[in-house]
């Protein structure tokens, strides 16, 4: 989880970094429902997006095969944007996971590297 926690927090503004950066770190030494209920208790407006980004962070994780995760990511896109939700969430939605392969990706060789 924490690797794509702060996938997800990457897109809520840079108004909002000094809020996030005070939560980040408890919140991702939480378990995963603490880290998207703080998100909910900041940015309630947004309950909506933050509902679909925890469904697909719960069940991405799922998953250890890169290309299974570039594969899910791409179909979860696809099924956002035929839904029904307004394109700002849409929006928000695909920039919050379209980078999530490559976040996934690149945490997986940090924690080979330092597992040497």
């Amino acid at each position: 989880m924490k690797y794509l926690g702060f996938v997800i927090i990457r897109s809520f503004g840079k108004e909002d970094i000094e809020i996030i950066d005070n939560f980040v770190n408890e919140a991702i030494e939480g378990d995963d429902l603490s880290f998207f209920n703080k998100l909910r208790e900041l940015y309630p407006n947004r309950s909506r997006e933050i509902q679909a980004l925890e469904y697909y962070v719960y069940t991405v994780q799922q998953y250890s095969d890169i290309n299974i995760i570039r594969n899910y990511t791409d179909g979860f896109i696809a099924t956002v944007n035929k839904g029904s939700i307004n394109n700002d969430i849409k929006k928000s939605i695909e920039q919050n996971v379209s980078i999530a392969p490559a976040s996934f990706e690149l945490w997986t060789y940090i924690d080979k590297l330092e597992s040497k």
